[in-house]
């Protein structure tokens, strides 16, 4: 380290000749020792540990210099150099560990590719994501898929557009990652980023969502319907809320290379109660897109029972997995926009200790459509019990699933 820094995030405050005390949001730390108080103003990343060592040299030796700013340098709260940046900026890298200027040099070289299929949020989305630093083309849906971006970012008022599925299909031969977000509801969805052959399709997604809209599904297969169209019931600050979310997200993405907040999943930002949601994008094995049709279509319908190794479980049964670690595997197949179960309550508000059940809400396909049909399918739902609370919850998911 050539130049040490204090890292921007770190605000501190001397609370005797022997100690030092640096806060930041969510941490903090105490650096004891005259070294580091003697040091400490010289931490600003434009000074050489040679100018620092000259500057106190009255106080400390050279030993004790480079120990003192070693002290900082342990607890990881030291920078080299001082980038030519906004603070506020340098303090955002800081905080999230990464070097501000190579930040910066990511965020310039990032080409972002939006689609606005959704005109309302367009001028918010482009205007934020410019801001960032990055290079913004508005495309058109062939265009987009036609470049070779850092991302393509895809702005829709319905996640059933015809014209994703039409990207999705372009994108399958030679895969590049590509975001849907929307902002034309009470709740905002950002996500999910999707890339063929590492996350879940558009066509995953789209089955599970059409699955879970059977009013929708009904309409528009028993009586012939087109697709129907929402009116926008977005509140006005929508379009900029999305914007910043969405531009801090990809931004983050550029320079980190990943987005392990949207990656394979999405999240709603419900406006009115200030409630976040997430939903795991689910790649389904016999996806017409991105698995094998052929899974489902010649599998033999008998099904093979096989024996397994039981162990007791600390509730009192046998089991050939652990409760915990079934419900782990099975969670995220709960969504009620792209899950295969839509939700897993308790069947009573008020837990007594006694008794423990769950019912969780599934979607049968229609073998006809009929009012009948679509009636049932509404109401149905599963339940399960168990000896405990996680015990009933999984046993209510499994039997949705």
């Amino acid at each position: 380290m050539e130049r040490p820094r204090l890292k921007a995030n770190f605000t501190t405050k001397v609370d005797a000749a022997d100690r030092i005390f640096l806060i930041a949001e969510n941490r903090h730390a105490v650096i004891a020792g005259r070294g580091p108080v003697a040091v400490l103003p010289y931490l600003d990343g434009r000074h050489t540990i040679a100018q620092i060592a000259e500057a106190v040299g009255a106080e400390l030796s050279l030993p004790e210099t480079i120990g003192a700013i070693r002290k900082f340098e342990a607890f990881g709260r030291l920078a080299d150099g001082h980038p030519e940046l906004p603070e506020h900026e340098i303090a955002y890298w800081d905080a999230l560990g990464i070097d501000p200027g190579q930040a910066k040099a990511a965020l310039r070289a990032a080409t972002i590719s939006v689609v606005a299929l959704d005109s309302a949020s367009e001028h918010s989305v482009i205007t934020a994501l410019a801001a960032e630093g990055m290079t913004v083309s508005r495309c058109s849906v062939t265009e987009a898929a036609e470049r070779d971006d850092t991302l393509i970012a895809v702005i829709a008022d319905d996640y059933l557009d015809p014209r994703l599925d039409e990207l999705d299909r372009m994108l399958a031969p030679r895969p590049r990652p590509w975001l849907l977000a929307k902002a034309s509801s009470r709740a905002i969805w950002l996500g999910p980023l999707m890339e063929h052959g590492r996350t879940g399709c558009w066509c995953c997604m789209a089955q599970r969502l059409a699955a879970n809209r059977q009013v929708e599904r009904y309409i528009t297969g028993n009586r012939g319907a087109g697709p129907i169209r929402l009116p926008h019931s977005q509140p006005v600050a929508s379009p900029t809320v999305l914007a910043g979310l969405l531009a801090t997200e990809i931004a983050t993405m550029a320079v980190t290379g990943s987005s392990p907040n949207l990656d394979g999943r999405m999240i709603t930002v419900d406006l009115e109660q200030l409630a976040t949601v997430e939903h795991e994008l689910v790649r389904r094995p016999q996806c017409e897109r991105c698995g094998d049709p052929e899974l489902i279509r010649s599998r033999d319908p008998k099904v093979t029972i096989t024996s397994r190794t039981l162990a007791r479980d600390i509730e009192g049964g046998l089991r050939a997995r652990p409760t915990g670690e079934v419900y782990q595997q099975l969670r995220r197949h709960i969504s009620p926009i792209i899950g295969a179960v839509t939700w897993l309550t308790p069947f009573s508000e008020v837990d007594n200790g006694l008794i423990y059940c769950y019912r969780a809400g599934h979607n049968f396909a229609m073998i006809r459509n009929d009012i009948v049909r679509l009636r049932r399918n509404l109401r149905g739902q599963s339940g399960g019990k168990g000896r405990t609370d996680l015990q009933a919850r999984v046993s209510g998911l499994a039997q949705a699933i």
